[in-house]
């Protein structure tokens, strides 16, 4: 077999017609690709060509030559393309053209097989992410982990207007209007690094009041500027806007060694002092 030959496409039209360059007997895959970008301009980045020179070689032009085109991001019916000899060099020799379009499941576009992790899924309730952003301009984040699941946006009720804190006996006392007043009311209160326990006076109510809580640090408080948090099951209650935060402070009573320290370090210093971080 020898000459020369072309790739003939269709338009979207479905009556305007491009033709490639005469291609020669063994044009590579990139040489058809740019063939068909070049001539069929509403084709340009969306073909990629595929040959196969790796079965026959290019000296074995007598046994033919297969090609097929993925189409990308081509939305429409391509049309077929075909074949065609070259008008001033024609191909010489006992030669069939055969084409066929790939049209799998009965629809006109081929796509490969996707997996199954990449598939997306249309749910009535599918899962939602929440941003709730408070007075503060803060964002805090919400989640609801289940397909079947709904978002109940619930108002605080409650207000922090004031708190003290005794360093002496580790006692905080936190005021305000709608505090928790019975103990299954009340999830956690949280301050300077330390959970802290109410102190009880009976066994429902503890020292909850509805205006006031006093509870006692688990450990010693971390220094820095706090507030207390007052977490229920429905969520956190505010702080008033005149509620300013305490500083706690930190104190170093002493460091070791102080002396025959190593110029190019490595020594390993103790501090020894009042609410350190309890974790670095």
């Amino acid at each position: 077999m020898s000459g020369q030959w072309r790739v003939k496409c269709v338009y979207p039209d479905g009556k305007t017609v491009g033709y490639t360059k005469n291609l020669n007997l063994d044009a590579s895959s990139h040489t058809i690709q740019r063939g068909i970008s070049e001539n069929c301009p509403f084709m340009r980045n969306r073909v990629l060509v595929h040959t196969n020179m790796h079965k026959y070689p290019f000296s074995h032009h007598t046994l033919g030559k297969m090609f097929y085109i993925d189409f990308n991001s081509y939305n429409d019916d391509p049309g077929q393309f075909e074949v065609v000899s070259a008008d001033d060099n024609p191909l010489i020799g006992k030669i069939t053209y055969t084409k066929e379009t790939l049209v799998p499941y009965n629809k006109n576009l081929m796509f490969y097989p996707i997996p199954f992790e990449m598939l997306e899924t249309y749910e009535e309730k599918p899962q939602m992410l929440v941003e709730v952003t408070d007075k503060n301009g803060r964002e805090m984040p919400a989640v609801c982990h289940s397909m079947k699941c709904s978002f109940m946006h619930i108002k605080a009720v409650g207000e922090v207007t004031s708190f003290t804190y005794n360093a002496s006996t580790k006692k905080l006392t936190v005021t305000g209007t709608g505090l928790p007043n019975n103990i299954s009311k009340l999830q956690s209160i949280d301050f300077a690094k330390s959970s802290c326990k109410p102190i009880p006076t009976d066994t429902a109510t503890g020292a909850l009041s509805g205006s006031s809580i006093e509870c006692t640090l688990a450990r010693n408080p971390t220094c820095g500027s706090w507030l207390p948090k007052v977490t229920t099951p429905l969520g956190n209650i505010p702080q008033g806007s005149s509620v300013k935060a305490q500083d706690i402070p930190c104190t170093i009573s002493a460091a070791t060694p102080l002396k025959d320290l190593n110029l190019l370090g490595e020594d390993k210093i103790t501090f020894t002092g009042t609410n350190f971080p309890h974790e670095l």
